[in-house]
């Protein structure tokens, strides 16, 4: 089997496909075989159906007869990704419709997408769920080196769900390279044993949760590394477990490689030139926070450190392979384009945040120096702590009728009051100091080292 060409799947779209599916239930079992692939131009649309993938692990002697053939027969290890199949992949520009359906994996995916080049996926209605103990909802990628996406002026991928739940274990969206969106809307749940949006290498495309869409999560709602991403949260429900909405951090992604992930241990990021005072559109993270009360952590500890492409020592003469013909044109594809220090900005409207918003440290478990396929859930899993900014600036916008509950100390490197927003202490005291000064509280605009103190 081979997903990404169909080879393999219950039912497979290709060439300009218009097919519907009814009333129709599909269980595959094995390594690579799923359900549906949606290829080429087709159009597909399911109504009311029941899709199940399921696979074992494989033994060493079938993993390796697939790898010999050139298939993808589990997800990169390096994005903390298990398994060895996934329930359906749209690929090239294929369109994909499900409504009123129940759509299931054990283990690595259920709405992927891969092999694209412009897709939409809309899910309208419907329950996915991942059984087992790693894998994910939807998948985001538009990674076609030689399409040219600026001159197309829409996203290369948008993936959307109404009105649906998202069962998962590690993320409910994996956004991934590319300028591709994702949208959960109209009441869809996500309930995640992990994350609830996770997007890395990440060019340009936007994350909207709203119109009283939830992300319910045991760690953080919203993990985003190595990117350049917009996220608008409005009149949506966010309910992380470990107390963080935003894990904005550096990528501990090695890329399609096997080499380990080397935890920087002891090693302290050194300022640069950068400007903290402003996000830049196409480099920096941005949020929008309005029509809702959110509790919880906006935390940015980013630094130049680059972890993601620390390596260890490769052989004399070693000459790693060209990058392929076009590759810079896509950001985040290889190199260190979308990689170092980043601005959160952060804007809120009519809405109320109880929480820290800052600039932060971070650190892994005590004693992890490094990460491997064997233990590759440890990616992603650090303790951020709010501390000063050396390279990772934090804007906070507080528009009219904004309310900023501080629940602990944090640091921005700009604040924006307006007249009718309300900035306080949560069960205390704040303090404003600017560059050491302290600073009476009024509306007004404040530039330079800002720390908003709970006394």
């Amino acid at each position: 089997p081979d997903d990404f060409v169909g080879m393999g799947a219950a039912i497979a779209a290709s060439g300009r496909a218009r097919l519907t599916i009814d009333n129709t239930v599909i269980h595959t079992h094995g390594m690579g075989r799923g359900t549906l692939f949606v290829g080429g131009e087709s159009d597909v649309t399911m109504n009311d159906c029941e899709f199940t993938a399921c696979a074992e692990t494989p033994t060493p002697e079938e993993f390796a007869a697939a790898k010999a053939a050139g298939r993808m027969v589990e997800p990169p290890w390096a994005i903390g990704l298990r398994g060895n199949v996934r329930t359906l992949n749209l690929a090239e520009k294929g369109r994909l419709t499900v409504n009123r359906s129940h759509v299931v994996c054990n283990r690595w995916g259920v709405l992927s997408i891969d092999g694209a080049c412009v897709n939409r996926m809309d899910i309208n209605d419907s329950l996915i769920e991942i059984t087992g103990d790693n894998g994910y909802g939807f998948f985001c990628i538009c990674d076609d080196i030689g399409f040219d996406y600026e001159a197309f002026g829409e996203p290369g991928c948008i993936n959307t769900a109404r009105g649906s739940t998202f069962n998962v274990a590690y993320t409910a969206a994996l956004m991934s390279l590319g300028n591709g969106c994702v949208e959960f809307a109209d009441g869809t749940v996500v309930n995640s044993r992990r994350f609830g949006v996770f997007c890395h290498r990440h060019n340009g495309g936007w994350l909207k949760v709203n119109s009283g869409a939830a992300l319910r999560t045991e760690k953080s709602c919203i993990v985003v590394k190595g990117s350049n991403l917009h996220i608008d949260l409005d009149g949506a429900v966010l309910e992380p477990k470990n107390g963080t909405v935003l894990q904005l951090m550096d990528n501990d992604d090695v890329g399609m490689c096997d080499d380990p992930f080397l935890v920087p241990v002891g090693e302290k990021d050194v300022r640069d030139d950068r400007d903290l005072t402003a996000g830049v559109e196409d480099e920096d993270i941005f949020v929008r926070i309005a029509n809702m009360d959110v509790t919880g952590d906006f935390l940015n500890s980013t630094t130049n450190l680059r972890c993601c492409n620390r390596r260890l020592p490769k052989p004399e003469g070693f000459l790693p392979p060209p990058p392929p013909p076009g590759a810079e044109k896509l950001r985040g594809f290889i190199g260190d384009a979308l990689m170092g220090a980043k601005n959160l900005d952060v804007t809120v409207e009519n809405a109320a945040v109880t929480g820290a918003i800052s600039s932060a440290d971070y650190a892994y478990r005590d004693g992890l120096t490094r990460i491997t396929r064997e233990n590759c859930e440890e990616l992603s899993n650090i303790t951020q702590t709010p501390a000063p900014a050396i390279n990772n600036g934090t804007i906070v916008r507080l528009g009219d009728m904004a309310v900023w509950n501080v629940t602990k100390t944090s640091y921005l490197t700009h604040l924006t009051v307006a007249p009718g927003a309300s900035l306080r202490a949560a069960g205390g005291t704040l303090r404003l100091t600017v560059d050491g000064e302290e600073r009476p509280l009024h509306p007004g605009d404040y530039v330079g080292a800002i720390v908003l103190e709970v006394l």
